[in-house]
C-alpha cells in the first residue's frame, strides 16, 4: 500500500493513500448507552477525539465521556462526568480551537426538579473536568441543547436549545467569549405560537446562524435566523426549505470560511412522492443569500420506518454527510467542491436502520470520525469508525 506523509504539529505522520473507512470499534459494553444529537463527537488536529453520551446503567441517567489520543486507534476508559439525582441527557461536545486544550460539554438535567441546561469544561484535553455549571434558570424545561466551538474564534463558545419558559417551544441562545468562564444572558431567538424544535447552530466570529424545525404553517419546515453581532441583535426569521415540500425537519448545519452547509430530512409530496429523503442547500456569503435546495437521495422509506437524523461536517472545500436508512443502516455522502457536486452514497454500517441511531461526524485534518449508537446485539451501545484520509485537503 502506498503512503503519504503530512505534518501535524511539526511531526511527520504516515497514512495510507486513498484509505477507506476502517472496521467498526465498539466503545461501550454497558448495553444502556444512548446518543441524543449530532454533536456527540469532536476532534482536534493533535489526534484527540472526544465522545459523549448519556447512559441508563445506574438508577439515575448520567453523562459519560471517552477519548482517544491517537486519532481513534485506541481509547481510554470511559469517565462518568455527572452525579445527578435526576436525569442528565442529550450531551453535546466541542473543542474551542485547533491548538486550544479547552473542551466544552453541555447537556440537559432535571436534578433541580426542572429540565435545565448544564455545562462543564476541561482545560487539559479531557483529563480533568470542572464542576457542573447551571446555565439556565427557566420556569419550564430547557432541553435539546447544542454546543459548538469555532476554530477561527478561539475562545468563543455558542449554544442553542429548546425552551418552554413562555408556554411555547422556542429557541434560545447563549454565548461565552472567554472559553466558558462567563456567559451572556439567555437570548430568545424565536417568538411565535407554534413549536420550534431540533435547533442547529453555526458561527464564525460575529456571525451566528441558527436553524430549526418549525411548525408555524401547520407542517414541518426548516427555518433560520442569523445575527451579525454575536447574537445581540437578530435579522428576521426566514424559511430555508422549499415551501413546496410537504414536510421538512431535523436540520444539521456546518460552517467553513464564508460557506454554510445545511441538510435536512424532507418529504417532497405526501401523495405523489410519499418517501423521505435528504435535502441540502448552501450559502457562500454567510447566510445573506441561499442557493436552491438539492435533493441528495432518492430512497424508498416512509415515516413509519425511522428518522434518518442527518449529521453534516465540513472542512475547507470538503463536505461530509451521514444519515440512517431504516432498511440498510448508516449511509455516507461527500462533496469535494464545497457542495457543488456530490459523490455516490455509500453504506458505512450495513445494519437494519431500526438498529442504528443518531450518527455524528467530526473532522480533524484528513481524518473523518463517525460515532453512533447501535442495538443490533439487542441492547444499545456506542460504536465508532474512522477514515484516516477521508478529507482530502492539503496542509498549508
Amino acid at each position: 500500500m502506498k503512503y503519504v506523509l503530512y505534518s501535524v504539529f511539526g511531526f511527520l505522520i504516515a497514512a495510507p493513500l486513498f484509505a477507506q473507512w476502517e472496521p467498526t470499534t465498539r466503545l461501550t459494553h454497558c448495553s444502556s448507552a444512548l446518543l441524543a444529537n449530532t454533536w456527540s463527537i469532536s476532534a482536534s488536529f493533535g489526534g484527540i477525539v472526544h465522545v459523549v453520551w448519556y447512559d441508563t446503567r445506574s438508577e439515575n441517567t448520567q453523562i459519560y465521556y471517552k477519548r482517544s489520543q491517537d486519532y481513534g486507534i485506541t481509547w481510554a476508559d470511559e469517565i462518568c462526568l455527572t452525579n445527578t439525582t435526576g436525569k442528565a441527557e442529550n450531551p453535546g461536545v466541542s473543542i474551542a480551537g485547533v491548538m486550544n486544550p479547552v473542551t466544552h460539554i453541555v447537556w440537559d438535567d432535571d436534578r433541580d426538579g426542572n429540565k435545565e441546561i448544564y455545562y462543564k469544561r476541561s482545560t487539559d484535553w479531557g483529563v480533568t473536568w470542572s464542576e457542573d455549571i447551571r446555565l439556565t434558570n427557566a420556569p419550564d424545561s430547557s432541553v435539546q441543547s447544542t454546543i459548538h466551538g469555532c476554530v477561527c474564534c478561539g475562545a468563543d463558545v455558542r449554544i442553542v436549545w429548546v425552551d418552554k419558559r413562555n408556554g411555547n417551544t422556542d429557541i434560545y441562545y447563549k454565548y461565552s467569549a472567554d472559553n466558558g468562564i462567563t456567559w451572556s444572558e439567555d437570548i430568545q431567538v424565536t417568538d411565535n405560537q407554534s413549536s420550534q424544535l431540533n435547533p442547529s447552530l453555526a458561527f464564525c466570529r460575529s456571525l451566528v446562524q441558527v436553524v430549526w424545525t418549525d411548525f408555524r404553517t401547520g407542517r414541518a419546515e426548516i427555518w433560520g435566523r442569523r445575527s451579525t453581532d454575536c447574537g445581540i441583535t437578530w435579522q428576521l426569521e426566514n424559511c430555508l426549505s422549499d415551501q413546496t415540500l410537504y414536510w421538512a425537519a431535523f436540520p444539521t448545519i456546518a460552517h467553513v470560511d464564508s460557506s454554510l452547509h445545511l441538510a435536512w430530512l424532507a418529504q417532497a409530496d405526501s401523495t405523489k412522492d410519499p418517501h423521505f429523503d435528504i435535502f441540502y442547500k448552501r450559502t457562500t456569503d454567510l447566510g445573506a443569500t441561499w442557493q436552491p435546495d438539492i435533493r441528495l437521495t432518492n430512497s424508498n422509506y416512509d415515516m413509519a420506518d425511522s428518522f434518518p437524523y442527518p449529521s453534516c461536517a465540513a472542512l475547507r472545500s470538503v463536505v461530509h454527510l451521514v444519515w440512517v436508512h431504516p432498511h440498510d443502516g448508516i449511509y455516507y455522502k461527500r462533496s469535494t467542491d464545497n457542495g457543488i457536486t456530490w459523490e455516490k452514497d455509500s453504506c458505512l454500517v450495513p445494519l437494519p436502520g431500526l438498529d442504528v441511531w443518531n450518527p455524528s461526524l467530526a473532522i480533524a485534518g484528513k481524518y473523518v470520525h463517525l460515532v453512533w449508537y447501535d442495538n443490533h446485539h439487542g441492547t444499545p451501545d456506542i460504536y465508532y469508525k474512522r477514515n484516516p484520509t477521508g478529507n482530502p485537503i492539503p496542509f498549508e
